[in-house]
């Protein structure tokens, strides 16, 4: 039996993927396992561009499964870099982008074209899948409407929707915090605070705001129960510090 390990909203914190993945193989042993990227990888922190050739490389060890989402942000990445548009860009820039064209070696006032994202990266983002499913648990960026098949919800709403009472935001498309219809565990980031992992019954949200507060929350999923086992934490320095 392997075990399922998860992290959520990295958001270009490369020192704490590496001791998340450290914590995981020491923990897992010669036996390997699952590790879900549950997302929101790129933006806002330092080193996107080294966190994308890290995972494009994938495990290093023997006996691994890592399985990375597609979240909000990378789908924003890659829209403003597909059809650049000073509108597009704002929209990007302002929501973290600007840190990711960094890690790429753009600076101030350096032209978008041509393009510095290597075609390979591009390409690798946009292949990324919307969700994980397997026997017990459903893997997504932001959240599964209860009411709906996974696989009739638009990846929009897998990527941007919120459970109410996670965050505030009044503009964002909520839906009922309730047990899915398949009545799998929802394991999902995307609405971050520094007191998360939000942990119920129903779902686990893992969006611990890692790119500020400096701790990123690694869950650990048995195959014998739904929600995570327990949690370790990835630390690194804060940036508020």
């Amino acid at each position: 039996m392997t075990r399922t390990y998860a992290i959520a909203d990295l958001h270009g914190r490369f020192d704490l993927l590496c001791r998340a993945i450290d914590l995981i193989e020491a923990d897992a042993g010669d036996a390997g396992g699952k590790f879900v990227v549950l997302g929101d990888f790129v933006d806002r922190g330092p080193q996107s561009r080294n966190i994308i050739d890290l995972l494009m490389a994938g495990p290093q060890r023997p006996n691994w499964d890592w399985v990375v989402l597609q979240g909000n942000h990378e789908a924003m990445m890659l829209e403003a870099l597909s059809t650049p548009s000073p509108q597009l860009m704002r929209w990007w820039v302002g929501n973290g982008g600007g840190q990711t064209l960094e890690s790429y070696g753009y600076r101030s006032g350096d032209d978008l074209l041509p393009l510095r994202v290597p075609v390979e990266h591009m390409e690798w983002l946009r292949a990324l899948p919307i969700y994980h499913e397997d026997g017990w648990r459903i893997f997504v960026h932001a959240g599964v409407p209860f009411d709906q098949p996974l696989t009739e919800a638009k990846p929009e709403t897998l990527q941007w929707m919120l459970y109410p009472g996670d965050v505030d935001h009044d503009d964002a498309e909520f839906h009922p915090d309730e047990q899915h219809c398949s009545g799998k565990h929802i394991v999902h980031g995307h609405h971050q605070s520094a007191s998360h992992p939000l942990l119920k019954r129903h779902r686990t949200n893992l969006d611990s705001f890692a790119w500020n507060t400096g701790r990123l929350a690694v869950a650990v999923f048995e195959d014998y129960y739904p929600a995570p086992a327990r949690i370790m934490d990835a630390l690194g320095p804060s940036a508020a510090r």
